[in-house]
């Protein structure tokens, strides 16, 4: 089961003038471009202050969109945001894409690791602005101005601890960091 969320919708508003004046060749005005919805979840319990945490998620744009953006990201927030109006939020996300994602067959992973400042309770997920966030056309069909992702998949964990040599024991306590070998031996090839 997956849930999704407009990213971007452009609010064009009529051009009377151009209507009026028989010039029908752009009728419409850009609006504000600023519509957005996001997902919301209160978290089990608050992150814990300086410790690194890994946030992944899925993403797949919706075969009837007619634009991707880039931005998609999470946000960690010490509160639930209730705003009443569907323009993006000011905030800008630890994790993030960093290019407009518009793949509609399969799933895009936004995948990055952050910081906790310690008091984060809930995490959002959409598109934001302050990430540096770009629509792109990707018309295929009707000219929809729309931008709806669909979400699958979110993980928020402890971010893992570097383990050059892949034996499991992290290289902070692992007394041979390039070579695999045994927790029983603090990391080290059994050399018998």
């Amino acid at each position: 089961m997956y849930a999704g969320f407009v990213a971007f919708k452009d609010q064009q508003r009529n051009n009377w003038r151009r209507v009026l004046d028989g010039n029908d060749e752009a009728p419409f005005k850009s609006g504000w471009n600023g519509y957005s919805e996001y997902l919301q979840a209160e978290l089990s319990s608050p992150l814990q202050a300086g410790k690194k945490y890994e946030i992944s998620f899925r993403v797949s744009l919706a075969e009837e969109s007619d634009r991707a953006v880039s931005g998609i990201g999470a946000y960690c927030s010490p509160a639930m945001i209730a705003e009443h109006h569907n323009h993006h939020l000011d905030v800008k996300p630890q994790v993030f894409s960093a290019q407009p994602i518009t793949d509609k067959a399969g799933w895009v992973e936004v995948k990055g690791e952050f910081v906790a400042e310690g008091s984060e309770q809930y995490i959002i997920i959409g598109a934001f602005p302050a990430a540096g966030m770009e629509a792109t056309k990707v018309v295929d069909g009707p000219d929809n101005q729309r931008a709806y992702y669909f979400v699958d998949g979110i993980s928020l964990m402890f971010a893992p601890e570097p383990d050059a040599d892949g034996d499991g024991v992290p290289d902070k306590v692992d007394n041979c960091p390039n070579e695999a070998g045994s927790a029983e031996l603090g990391g080290c090839p059994d050399r018998d």
